[in-house]
């Protein structure tokens, strides 16, 4: 407490609450996005000239309601290193070094994505890997004051180190898209552990109503060890917005665990948080792609994980990259909640990217249902078009599958692939209207363990189909 009173003092006599500053964002060795307008901001006394020198451009403006923003035209990738020069009539100077233009992803939500290259599986050949100087990152800072100016977080360059304690599912993202691309890529790292949507969420975004979390909420605030991160829009306010709308090319998210008893709420409140996002970045249509919950033993996961498959389907530009496959050893060092298994997300979610935005013609996606419907008292699966056939992934009958009369009580079937399509049988049904794959309902506590995939070795998403 001492220290506290002893900084706030500081702070009151020596700093000029009205002096120019520029976002945190802006720093020596950020990459700036390529290919759109490039927004530079900061805070300032109202009528304070502020002026940005780069790329041989200069742009003036004055600051109005203590804040000031300013933008360049769209530039190409540039792998040469250039310096951005601020200035503003008030004395404020600030020089940034080593810029370079490229592509620039925002990776979000909680501690799958916030766990550290240096903590999962295959660390250690991974950080020793030859050191990339067209690979930047950005942390924002997990500082919970409501303040929007500087907190003192800069862009790191790749070393050892700062590899170590990146996002190991954003790391192998864009490690794999900078060495397929060849241009400068950054990583923004905006998440917090155990964090549910709604912090993340606008108050616009809440206001379209959301009465199963409002009365939650409501209770939760009564308690007073109830963390403020975990309350509609804290995060939203003190960590996303201090990066908006710096440039991005798209966003990948990692969270749900904290929403998974609200599966329904979900599947509105999550479209609206990509829209909402979409729009404060300027971009109806940037890239949002997300990461379905890892195997675990909790019946309300498999609801949550179809939730997020009915949400990809309706999205636009959207891929969710399925994880039911992976982390089915179960031991203390790798609990499928937080599984140690990061660098084949990491590689799934850029294998959606080099195919959808970089026009790659590679196969990034496992087998998508597109009909079911029964016939002569066997229940078919087709797909939707792919390149790639449908497999078992270990060469074994396939598993997962049950049917059911009533959506109640379900029942093993057999499935057989028949070249695009799965035929399954069950002898307990005569009449089925509900199947479902994957379901831990099913198959039992920490046996989930399913094998329908791809030949390309993507696995089908959980799923819970009505018979029409």
């Amino acid at each position: 407490m001492k220290k506290l009173l002893m900084f706030l003092i500081y702070t009151a006599i020596f700093t000029n609450l009205d002096a120019t500053e520029i976002a945190d964002v802006f720093s020596d060795n950020m990459i700036l996005q390529r290919n759109t307008d490039i927004a530079v901001w900061g805070k300032s006394k109202d009528d304070i000239k502020i002026s940005v020198s780069f790329a041989g451009m200069k742009k003036e403006i004055a600051a109005k309601n203590g804040k000031w923003h300013l933008s360049f035209p769209a530039m190409k990738a540039n792998k040469k290193p250039q310096s951005m020069i601020i200035q503003s009539s008030d004395g404020f100077e600030k020089v940034i070094k080593n810029i370079l233009i490229g592509d620039v992803w925002l990776a979000s939500g909680q501690s799958n994505m916030g766990m550290k290259l240096g903590n999962v599986k295959g660390a250690k050949e991974a950080i020793s890997e030859p050191l990339n100087p067209n690979l930047r990152f950005f942390n924002v800072s997990k500082e919970l004051e409501n303040k929007e100016g500087p907190l003192g977080t800069t862009w790191e360059i790749d070393t050892p180190k700062t590899r170590a304690g990146q996002s190991a599912v954003g790391y192998f993202f864009v490690a794999k898209l900078q060495k397929e691309i060849g241009i400068p890529i950054g990583l923004i790292k905006c998440c917090y552990g155990g964090t549910i949507t709604e912090t993340w969420c606008s108050p616009e975004v809440l206001k379209m109503g959301f009465p199963v979390w409002e009365k939650l909420e409501k209770r939760l605030l009564n308690k007073a060890e109830h963390p403020k991160r975990n309350t509609s829009s804290f995060l939203y306010n003190r960590m996303l917005k201090t990066v908006m709308p710096f440039a991005v090319k798209g966003f990948v998210w990692y969270q749900g665990s904290a929403n998974v008893s609200r599966a329904e709420e979900q599947k509105k409140l999550f479209p609206a948080m990509v829209k909402d996002w979409r729009k404060s970045w300027g971009n109806d249509n940037l890239p949002f792609y997300f990461v379905q919950l890892p195997r675990y033993e909790r019946n309300n996961w498999h609801a949550f994980r179809d939730a997020q498959r009915q949400i990809d389907e309706k999205l636009t530009n959207s891929f969710l990259v399925i994880t039911i496959d992976l982390s089915k050893d179960w031991n203390p060092d790798n609990h499928p909640i937080h599984p140690i298994t990061k660098k084949p997300i990491g590689h799934r979610l850029a294998l959606a990217a080099l195919a959808k935005v970089y026009k790659k013609n590679i196969i990034y996606s496992g087998p998508v249902v597109d009909k079911v419907f029964v016939k002569e008292k066997q229940t078919i699966i087709s797909f939707k078009k792919s390149k790639s056939p449908l497999v078992s992934s270990d060469a074994k009958a396939l598993r997962g599958f049950y049917l059911s009369e009533n959506g109640i009580d379900f029942f093993k079937a057999t499935a057989k692939i028949v070249n695009d399509t799965i035929i399954l049988t069950a002898t307990d049904i005569q009449s089925p209207t509900v199947l479902r794959y994957a379901s831990e309902s099913d198959m039992g506590k920490e046996k989930l363990d399913v094998n329908l995939a791809n030949a390309a070795g993507l696995p089908a998403s959980p799923f819970t189909i009505t018979i029409k």
